[in-house]
């Protein structure tokens, strides 16, 4: 089967590992990805999304931290080196309103376009959801919410260090046609 070039770019996409240290992405790229993360669907198109860029390390080191604190205190054991974001230069906090019923599905869409949109210009992402340490209350209150806002997941940006590993074979049992 031969896919054109958007599908071989959803195809080809893979989560991003491990980072170069301190190599920061041009904010016209920056800029670029999160005006993909902004167009994403959101539920009955409310953009009810908040994105709190991070580029500060030691904030990044801060989350980090509580992550791996907050891991170990509920027995949970990191799976790889460097987690929860790998080294990224550039962490986004991806928030949603504690109330909004598709809040978290909405952001779920934002980080996939980002992630995309990322990859379209070279970038490695990765979806972060064990990010414990944003839902620390003091951590909190550096990322500027907006009132009744609650972070629910974070992307990593960044050039990748290392080649992702290659995409696993798929399943070939997961789609039922009713004609």
């Amino acid at each position: 089967m031969s896919f054109n070039e958007f599908t071989n770019t959803l195809i080809e996409r893979r989560s991003a590992k491990s980072y170069i240290p301190n190599r920061q992405v041009p904010e016209e790229i920056l800029q670029a990805v999160l005006t993909a993360g902004q167009y994403a669907p959101s539920s009955m198109n409310q953009q009810n999304r908040f994105f709190t860029v991070i580029q500060d390390a030691a904030l990044i080191k801060e989350i980090s931290d509580k992550t791996l604190q907050m891991m170990e205190e509920s027995g949970l054991t990191p799976s790889r080196p460097n987690m929860p974001f790998y080294l990224a230069p550039i962490v986004i906090v991806c928030s949603a309103p504690k109330d909004a019923k598709f809040g978290h599905d909405d952001v779920a869409c934002s980080i996939m376009n980002m992630q995309h949109s990322a990859h379209s210009y070279g970038l490695g992402s990765c979806y972060i959801g064990i990010a414990l340490g944003i839902f620390d209350s003091e951590i909190q209150k550096k990322f500027q919410l907006p009132e009744g806002y609650e972070p629910v997941a974070c992307v990593t940006l960044g050039y990748e260090q290392d080649a992702p590993a290659p995409a696993k074979a798929r399943r070939t049992d997961n789609i039922c046609y009713l004609r």
